[in-house]
């Protein structure tokens, strides 16, 4: 059985003319997408755990009539058959479950404790069709799912297929997506004053916090964003390097404002062979951007600080492209990382550099692959329209920008972008 849902997007059309993207049309639509699930337990005290799928992969389960109805009814359910449950604790602030089954079936997700059960939301189906529950959560809570047969005979089996997913992906690129830290709910914070930021997927976040930086709700293009003080950083002291990125290829964003020098972002196993990640230098007073990667550090440099930057290292073992806002400010010999050692991830500095930089950093994205042209283009457009950022307009110094993604040679070309709802 395959469970179909679908998804709010925009369509984004932009014209690429002398070096330059304007904003032709931006359009909502839906679209369709087929997952996979796991089999649950009999009580919420034993709630099987399931992690979202970014790929929406569903699996096929088996709700044995054996079971016993653990008397929780939600308010979808239209009679009071067996039950099962399943748990997951949130990343991130939307995602759908979905559910498919051989009889009349609900859907219910709870917060809380299996002993005090909060509602949250739920949805029910007949047999052959699909429950679909939109959620929307807060990060680190656990939440549980029932999963509930509402017709047939006391001893029947229901089978079907469910699925929890992540709503978004950046641009709708999913290709080996590892990490992604966008301010909103995933920041914790208390007032103002931030303690955390967790990453919309997969399991790497910043737990250290340093002289508390704080957020603003509204400072990047309307969006909110984490500000450092020049005395203030996040950072993860052991993060394996598979956990964010390949050890050959790999693509990395991040949306910030260097108002100094020091490290934007970096994950650095030795300060000096083994890292990926964004400088603005000379420190204090920083005149430019710079990648560093293996093979040829210290060199790759462009862009303007002082102002919201899109940054992406665009890394394989052959080349490393640094490019910023569209363009590709420098390029360089490649290098690759070890990713089987662990090391600090930092955002805004960290443990062992005086280099603290004083900035304002609204989103970062890990890709453990390096992106086609299309896909860079994809998400670039999506963080360009999210923060009101001008690709293809940049006042670096450099002398050899290029239009990034393959687009060097058009003089005028429209570019047809797929973007998921943010």
């Amino acid at each position: 059985m395959l469970a179909f849902f679908s998804r709010l997007a925009f369509r984004v059309i932009f014209e690429l003319k002398n070096n330059k993207y304007t904003l032709l049309s931006l359009v909502l639509f839906t679209s369709s997408i087929t997952c996979r699930a796991q089999s649950p337990a009999d009580v919420c005290a034993s709630a099987v755990a399931i992690s979202p799928s970014i790929y929406c992969t569903t699996t096929a389960y088996t709700l044995p009539g054996t079971f016993v109805y653990d008397g929780i009814s939600s308010s979808c359910a239209t009679g009071n058959q067996d039950d099962g449950w399943y748990t997951f604790t949130a990343q991130t602030s939307n995602y759908t479950f979905v559910l498919g089954g051989d009889f009349n079936h609900t859907a219910a997700v709870y917060s809380g404790t299996c002993g005090a059960l909060v509602p949250v939301s739920c949805a029910n189906a007949t047999s052959g069709n699909n429950a679909i529950v939109y959620l929307n959560t807060t990060p680190g809570l656990v939440y549980y799912i029932q999963v509930q047969r509402n017709s047939g005979a006391a001893a029947a089996n229901m089978t079907g297929t469910y699925s929890l997913c992540y709503t978004s992906t950046p641009g709708g690129v999913k290709n080996s997506i590892k990490a992604w830290y966008k301010a909103g709910p995933n920041v914790v914070r208390t007032g103002s004053n931030v303690t955390g930021w967790n990453s919309e997927v997969g399991n790497v976040h910043f737990t250290d916090v340093i002289n508390t930086p704080t957020y603003n709700t509204s400072i990047a293009n309307f969006n909110p964003a984490v500000l450092f003080d020049g005395t203030s950083y996040l950072h993860n002291l052991s993060v394996l390097g598979s956990d964010i990125l390949s050890s050959t290829n790999n693509t990395v964003f991040i949306v910030a404002k260097a108002k100094s020098g020091g490290i934007i972002l970096k994950w650095d196993q030795n300060q000096a062979t083994n890292r990926l990640g964004f400088e603005a230098n000379p420190f204090p007073a920083a005149t430019y951007l710079r990648l560093d990667h293996p093979g040829d550090l210290n060199s790759k440099t462009g862009g303007t600080p002082g102002e919201w930057n899109i940054m992406a290292a665009a890394t394989t073992t052959a080349t490393d492209d640094f490019i910023v806002n569209g363009l590709t400010v420098a390029s360089g010999p490649g290098g690759t990382n070890n990713t089987a050692l662990t090391a600090p991830l930092s955002m805004s500095g960290n443990s062992w550099s005086p280099h603290l930089c004083n900035s304002e950093i609204t989103e970062a994205i890990f890709f453990a692959n390096t992106l086609s042209g299309l896909e860079l283009t994809r998400v670039q457009s999506y963080l360009a329209v999210k923060y009101g950022i001008t690709l293809g307009n940049n006042a670096s110094p450099s002398t050899t920008m290029n239009l990034c993604c393959g687009a060097t040679t058009m003089a005028s070309k429209r570019l047809l972008l797929l973007e998921e709802v943010w």
